[in-house]
């Protein structure tokens, strides 16, 4: 994937019309350049860039706790018509299967009476595409999937913040259960235990499961009281609203990945099923009835266009048969003139000679044998039938074969999105699920005061509790039951879960591998330091990052410095990438912020250009200038400077950089 151009058209502070030309004529040259003060405009190009590809599930910085329809709604420039609306459009180039297409997708919306109408269109090859417009948000995922986005648009913010232990395990966790499949894994076994507890419901109940449930509630009210208590630890009480959130966001993703959102569809793209099924009938009807009619004549019309000719000839060749009969009658006569009025002989030899000469010449290129024998009616069927009957058939059955492949080609969509609508006891989960985080952010949002300064001693205790009630539950349940049917669908769902617990456990450790040595050979080259770090290991259960020296000690995280912590931070989401396999750019927002000199150099000089094949780079005035511009210029292909105009209240965007516009 090659981002060709990205045209932003009244979004937040992109008032008006504004076109990046993202193209390089070289290969050499991947870095795009853009500068601005802080308020420019460079985190809103990274969010319109996500936008316009994943929607709904962008990761938009700006976003924050909004609804997706507000946060449009709020994107659209202050100064703009909310009616007319906002759009994001972006032209890349994709290679697949040997040849390149150039395809051009269009996010746009707009306020309504009742809420905001979004639409969006693709083109391949400049040409409009409807069915890859209807199922972008499947179709996207084949070319830049959005559950390792985050590995290619990032913020200097996220550097930082993986800078500090636990948020690069969480990365690590994020990227290598997505990079390999592992969420489906999870996924079944999520499902085995919907089934479960589906089994469990259906069998016998007791006193006893009340008991429990009343027990668990005091345990939670009295966990509540405890936190209660702390309501004057204010720190904490943003942190808990923070994680809250983060949560919330969490249980969204995996309702969206788990097909939430499709599922509401489904009565909608079966209706459309029924439609595609019905139009590929009604053209196989109407090219059945083109076959009862002359459409199995089309293939020799070649032929029929030669009998065609050959009558003609035929035709053309009596008539001058008939006209030389005339010419000779006169031309006998014409002798017979002048050898009464007394001609000399020699003349009328010669006169009767050149007119005999003159048939003779008539007849050697007129004469045609009759090789057709056709007559003039069945010539008129023949030049019906080519001039009108075969042309209109042919011309009807290439629209109905048009109509037939596009009909074809959509139900074969609506069949693979229909397929990936989940069962419904899956949806409800996952809908429960994201409703109950929903309403827990709602209430922490009412209760901020109420959160302890450290969550970590609630949650084990939490944790615990629950444990206790799902065994005590089962320890019922089993006692109970007595239906072996029962027992052993149990025992088989059990057994099950075993092995794709095991399978995932195999799947880790044979590719954490290959990511731990992408890791240190990145990590490597980024701090130039040979024996800083020899050895790199990933544990596979907490995903912990363990630094190895060239003398077999253990390098502490806390043991290197701010920048070197940042550069593995760096050097974590470029390798994941690489190993990732899908050659996608990488957009870094203000991505040298909290460096200093010596390690802003080495990302300047060992990683921008080596990134990947197209990089573009959103930098404040103090972190790309002077040398390390000098050094970079090579290896840029354009560079703009956004500049936001106070009086006007928008940014605008110019060919150049600081201090060369």
């Amino acid at each position: 994937m090659k981002l060709l151009e990205l045209a932003l058209h009244d979004f937040r502070v992109y008032g008006g019309r504004h076109v990046f030309d993202l193209s390089s004529s070289s290969q050499d040259k991947p870095i795009i350049l853009i500068g601005a003060l802080n308020g420019g405009g460079k985190t809103t190009f990274l969010d319109a860039l996500q936008l316009v590809l994943y929607g709904m599930r962008a990761r938009c910085s700006s976003r924050k706790d909004l609804s997706y329809k507000d946060y449009l709604l709020q994107s659209i420039h202050k100064h703009a018509t909310a009616s007319d609306g906002a759009s994001i459009e972006l032209c890349f180039e994709r290679g697949a299967r040997g040849t390149k297409h150039q395809i051009r997708v269009r996010r746009s919306w707009k306020a309504t009476t009742a809420s905001v109408s979004e639409q969006l269109e693709a083109w391949v090859d400049g040409k409009f595409d409807r069915v890859l417009s209807e199922q972008w948000e499947e179709q996207i995922e084949d070319i830049a999937p959005h559950r390792i986005s985050h590995l290619f648009f990032f913020d200097g913010e996220k550097i930082e913040a993986l800078s500090e232990v636990g948020q690069s395990e969480e990365l690590i966790r994020t990227a290598v259960h997505a990079l390999l499949g592992l969420d489906v894994i999870d996924r079944l076994s999520d499902d085995l235990e919907i089934l479960r507890r589906q089994a469990r419901k259906a069998g016998p109940g007791s006193e006893e499961e009340s008991r429990i449930s009343a027990e668990v509630r005091e345990e939670r009210e009295r966990i509540q009281a405890a936190i209660a208590e702390r309501k004057d630890r204010a720190a904490e009480l943003r942190r808990g609203w923070d994680r809250a959130q983060l949560v919330f966001k969490a249980s969204e993703e995996r309702f969206l990945a788990g097909g939430g959102n499709w599922a509401a569809q489904r009565i909608e793209l079966e209706a459309k099923q029924g439609a595609a099924r019905a139009e590929v009938e009604n053209v196989r009807e109407a090219l059945r009835e083109l076959a009862a009619g002359c459409l199995p004549i089309l293939p020799l019309r070649t032929q029929l266009e030669g009998v065609r000719e050959s009558a003609d000839r035929e035709v053309r060749g009596q008539e001058q048969s008939a006209i030389r009969g005339v010419i000779q009658e006169r031309d006998r006569k014409v002798v017979m003139r002048v050898r009464s009025a007394g001609a000399p002989t020699e003349f009328v030899a010669l006169l009767e000679r050149e007119l005999s000469a003159d048939v003779r010449e008539r007849a050697s290129h007129d004469d045609c044998p009759a090789i057709t024998g056709l007559s003039a009616e069945i010539r008129s069927h023949v030049v019906r039938l080519l001039d009108e009957d075969l042309g209109a058939a042919g011309s009807q059955t290439e629209r109905l074969l048009e109509r037939l492949e596009s009909a074809l080609e959509e139900l074969i969509g609506l069949d693979r999105r229909l397929q990936a609508v989940p069962e419904q006891a899956r949806v409800e989960e996952l809908s429960k699920t994201l409703e109950e985080k929903r309403d827990q952010k709602t209430r922490l949002e009412g209760q901020l005061q109420q959160i302890q300064e450290d969550l970590g001693p609630y949650e084990r205790e939490l944790a615990v509790l629950t444990r206790r009630y799902e065994a005590a539950l089962e320890k019922e349940y089993a006692a109970a039951s007595g239906d072996d049917r029962v027992r052993r669908q149990r025992e088989r769902m059990q057994e099950a879960r075993e092995v794709l617990s095991a399978f995932r456990s195999e799947v880790l450790r044979k590719n954490l591998r290959r990511i731990e040595a992408a890791v240190l050979e990145c990590f490597q080259h980024l701090v130039r330091k040979s024996r800083l770090v020899s050895n790199l290991s990933i544990n596979p259960d907490t995903f912990t990052l363990t630094l190895t020296q060239a003398n077999g000690r253990i390098l502490p995280r806390r043991d290197l410095s701010a920048g070197e912590s940042q550069l593995l931070s760096v050097a974590m989401l470029w390798g994941l990438g690489r190993v990732s396999g899908i050659p996608l750019p990488i957009v870094i927002d203000t991505p040298l912020g909290r460096l200093d000199s010596k390690h802003r150099t080495n990302l300047v000089t060992h990683y921008f250009p080596r990134a990947s094949h197209q990089v573009i780079i959103l930098s404040t005035d103090e972190e790309v200038r002077d040398n390390r511009l000098k050094d970079l210029e090579p290896s840029i292909a354009k560079s703009y400077l956004l500049e936001y105009l106070e009086d006007e209240d928008r940014t605008s965007v110019r060919e150049g950089y600081f201090w060369r516009t």
